[in-house]
């Protein structure tokens, strides 16, 4: 199943490329062209300009075709001549404009004697430039006309060449709307790969996109900076305080994020130490050079020049390094992203070219501008690729946090399952334990497994077949139906093996099923016999080895918490019991009472106990010897028990002594049951090798009263009781004081 938001945002990307970037493309190729077309078509609009050089600093010096000034980067003004012959004009003639490509200049003053026009500057624009000017212009005299002279001074601390130009007004305008429709072309497609890298961030929310949504975001800025337009816009004016810098800083930001992108489109992989170190390193290197050019820390703009240049070349590497790597892992469109790199890296070396006087204004100007948007371009329709890739991780991921939580619900519940059966057998009956855990793992496999039912049929040699069914509502339906395919269900019970698709035919009665369900059988072997787990589900989905597996698992917890339980009662009552009578031990019916009297306090009853001793039996015993003392010990007990009503408790305390434990009753009723147990104890026939022993027992009655929260008052009691009993005549019955 794909992701809807990355699947989303791959779609929205697409339908922006497919609509907007052919028509920009057509905008580009049209705006290039007409640029190039323009030196054959200057001739009667423009006239010769010939520069003289007024400084000996070799720094300052003509470009290669003879065109331009290249002006020093250690901020000393160049100073030079420009030599034009202007032809006579008629009222309706154009002026002549003096022109200048806009390069990074701090200072431009023109003068011809009196004739000294406002300075101008690259990042502080003059009002009548405009918001976006595409050169610097100065308006001639009209009425100059011949040979004429223009002293011109420009300082700069960036590599640029400053290249004039004469020509009339009507053409210069065309000029700058040619120019401006190629800036405005290049803006667009940053733009709208920025809005794609926005849709996509959001959609998929990966960090690759986060990276390519700042590279763009640079890109635009250095391309608004190198065209001077990040100084005229009413949010970016803050930059002309920087001069110089601001165009170094963001050439870094570019170098930075360009880093950063390419090492999130290699990923951080950890079979490549060095992609999860190496373009980090760097990418925060630049950064930190950035942070120092914009705090001054750099000195001398020469200097700041060859850092700049370095880090380009730095960022360059490493970023063809990652896409080496991508591509090397079959990344798609790796052998794309190399050769928009490449691409970068030529109009970036005619870039430079251009600004060191050796290259065309054009590419001087736009040639690396073309390259940020053409390696975007390609940067956005790889990320895009991504997306599948992005869909199976997720789906991986998705499927494995899946099991996990299935495993830990499993994991959960077969825990809990112990703990509940350990917490609750012990209560149960023995001859009902097992079937308690049964129906307790039952209920439990129904939300585990998304059961609709479970049933269990067990099938014992001479017996009716036992189902039994969870939830109790579908007993009758799966009773037909367990009855319906009864052979098959006791041919899987006899071999023991599990079924993941049951083939179950309805019960006559019950015609076409209007719901389809699916059915898997477990063997289940249980102290009653082997049977069959049935599993029902609704809909078609099949069951899993895993989950007949956890079915299995949670019958061998029911049948080894079974036997645990019934062990643990065994012993427990051994524990309890006294092994000559068979009645509770002096441990026990110490408990049993501590018991009742906290029960009996909560609540408000009435609590009695009797102290019941046999009379002379140390007689019987030298008599007739100890094995008829312990014959008449068991006799006793069984006169006692006899006694007993629901809820009391009867125990040896200790030789020929017995406590019996009345909850609910008062002292008044306590003495008419210790009366009758007396009478029946006289009453009782008891032979020992053929001859009669008689017996009697004195009784000492006692009751809890309201103030007593421990037993031991109401023991001594009934003690005493007891003791006056014995020394009062015996067999006879007293209340304790």
């Amino acid at each position: 199943m794909a992701c809807p938001p990355a699947e989303a945002a791959a779609t929205m990307a697409r339908h922006l490329l497919a609509r907007l970037l052919p028509a920009i493309a057509v905008w580009l190729m049209l705006a290039c062209n007409v640029h190039e077309a323009l030196p054959g078509s200057v001739s009667a609009t423009h006239v010769p300009v010939r520069i003289e050089l007024l400084d000996t600093d070799a720094r300052s010096h003509v470009s290669v075709d003879g065109g331009g000034v290249v002006l020093p980067t250690n901020g000393r003004p160049a100073r030079f001549l420009l030599h034009f012959t202007l032809p006579a004009s008629r009222d309706e003639d154009p002026s002549w404009q003096l022109r200048f490509n806009r390069v990074a200049v701090d200072e431009l003053h023109l003068s011809n004697g009196q004739w000294r026009p406002a300075a101008q500057s690259y990042y502080h624009p003059l009002p009548q430039d405009g918001l976006f000017p595409m050169a610097f212009l100065q308006t001639l005299p009209r009425d100059w006309s011949g040979e004429t002279t223009v002293e011109v001074q420009a300082r700069s601390t960036q590599l640029a060449t400053l290249r004039p130009q004469v020509v009339r007004t009507l053409y210069g305008q065309q000029q700058d709307q040619r120019s401006l429709a190629l800036a405005v072309t290049l803006y667009a497609c940053i733009l709208v790969l920025a809005l794609v890298a926005v849709s996509l961030l959001f959609g998929a929310r990966e960090l690759a996109f986060l990276s390519l949504l700042s590279f763009m975001a640079t890109s635009l800025l250095l391309m608004l900076a190198m065209n001077g337009h990040a100084y005229t816009l009413p949010w970016l004016r803050g930059l002309s305080s920087l001069g110089g810098r601001g165009i170094n800083i963001a050439t870094l930001l570019v170098c930075a994020t360009g880093i950063a992108v390419a090492r999130d489109f290699a990923g951080r992989r950890p079979e490549d130490p060095w992609l999860r170190w190496l373009p980090s390193t760097g990418a925060l290197a630049i950064v930190s050079v950035a942070v120092a050019c914009l705090f001054g820390w750099v000195p001398g703009p020469e200097a700041t020049q060859q850092l700049v240049t370095l880090c380009w070349i730095v960022a360059s590497s490493l970023s063809a390094v990652a896409f080496v790597s991508a591509t090397l892992r079959k990344a798609w469109m790796g052998w794309a992203l190399l050769a928009a790199v490449a691409m970068l890296g030529v109009t970036g070396t005619l870039f430079e070219l251009s600004v060191r006087g050796m290259g065309t204004e054009f590419w001087g100007r736009f040639g690396f501008q073309i390259g940020l948007v053409f390696i975007g371009l390609v940067l956005v329709l790889a990320l895009i690729g991504r997306i599948a890739d992005f869909r199976v991780r997720h789906e991986r991921e998705r499927s494995a946090r899946q099991a996990s939580e299935s495993r830990l619900q499993q994991q959960e519940a077969y825990a809990e399952l112990i703990h509940d059966l350990r917490q609750h057998l012990p209560d149960v009956a023995p001859k009902d334990m097992e079937w308690n855990a049964v129906q307790m793992a039952m209920a439990r496999l129904l939300p585990l497994l998304k059961l609709e039912s479970v049933a269990i049929l067990l099938n014992r040699s001479g017996y009716d077949p036992i189902l039994i069914a969870e939830p109790v509502v579908h007993t009758s339906r799966m009773a037909a139906l367990t009855a319906a395919n009864a052979e098959t269900l006791r041919a899987i019970a006899q071999r023991q093996v599990e079924v993941a698709a049951l083939p179950l035919q309805p019960p006559p009665s019950a015609g076409a099923p209007k719901v389809k369900r699916t059915y898997a059988a477990v063997p289940v072997a249980t102290s009653g016999g082997l049977g069959v787990a049935v599993l029902e589900r609704e809909g078609t989905q099949p069951f899993s080895a895993e989950e007949l597996a956890l079915a299995t698992r949670f019958g061998l917890l029911v049948q080894e918490v079974s036997a645990e339980a019934r062990a643990n009662h065994s012993l427990r009552r051994a524990a309890e019991l006294d092994v000559l009578t068979g009645i509770l031990n002096r441990s026990a019916i110490d408990g049993v009472l501590v018991h009742h009297f906290a029960e009996a306090e909560r609540t408000g009853q009435p609590l009695s106990i009797l102290f019941v001793d046999m009379d002379h039996f140390k007689s019987v015993n030298d008599t007739y010897g100890h094995a008829c003392g312990d014959h008449c010990l068991q006799e006793l007990a069984a006169v006692l028990q006899g006694v007993l009503g629901p809820g009391d408790a009867l125990g040896r305390y200790g030789g020929e002594e017995f406590m019996l434990v009345l909850p609910g009753q008062g002292l008044e009723t306590a003495r008419h049951v210790a009366e009758r147990l007396r009478a029946q104890v006289e009453l009782a026939s008891v032979l020992w090798q053929g001859n009669p022993v008689a017996l009697t027992v004195s009784v000492g009655v006692a009751e809890r009263r309201l103030h007593e929260h421990e037993p031991a008052q109401a023991l001594g009691r009934a003690d005493r009781a007891l003791y006056a009993a014995k020394h009062g005549g015996r067999n006879k019955v007293l209340l304790g004081d």
